[in-house]
């Protein structure tokens, strides 16, 4: 499913989570001119075949600690957003090879992300980040971090 320049979109239904069988979820809006969505529902989290998720250009805040229940995503994009912070439950995310978040507000990342056993790539962007958690160096898999 992909929703581009829905720049008015307050919210997404909580019934999002019943489309068990969606893969992709794309979220964006305008470069230039963010989206109203400011948060996404828990229901999220009941994707259970969600592969991909791209939230960019609107003024989300967090993610749901139920993105933690998507046991089949590989890919998480979070660009140009209002995000502070990333839920713990991200380290439960046991698929995910690839993590890109920029132009946000967040200022550490979770120590869980050192469980992301087969994250690949992770790309952080943020003008308030402190710093890379020493967890990093648990992933084996990691081959590239752009920082």
């Amino acid at each position: 499913m992909e929703l581009h320049n829905c720049g008015n979109l307050e919210e997404l239904p909580v019934d999002i989570g019943c489309l068990e069988n969606i893969q992709r979820l794309i979220i964006t809006n305008q470069m230039w001119k963010p989206g109203k969505l400011q948060s996404l529902p828990d229901s999220l989290g009941n994707l259970a075949n969600l592969q991909r998720l791209s939230v960019k250009n609107t003024d989300v805040k967090e993610l749901p600690s139920s993105i933690g229940d998507l046991e089949c995503l590989e890919y998480l994009t979070v660009c140009n957003n209002k995000l502070q912070e990333l839920p713990a439950s991200l380290g439960r995310l046991e698929k995910l090879q690839l993590m890109k978040v920029r132009e946000s507000d967040l200022k550490e990342l979770p120590a869980s992300i050192g469980d992301l056993e087969r994250l690949e790539k992770l790309t952080v962007y943020s003008r308030r980040l402190r710093g890379l958690p020493s967890h990093l160096g648990d992933l084996r898999r990691l081959e590239k971090v752009n920082y």
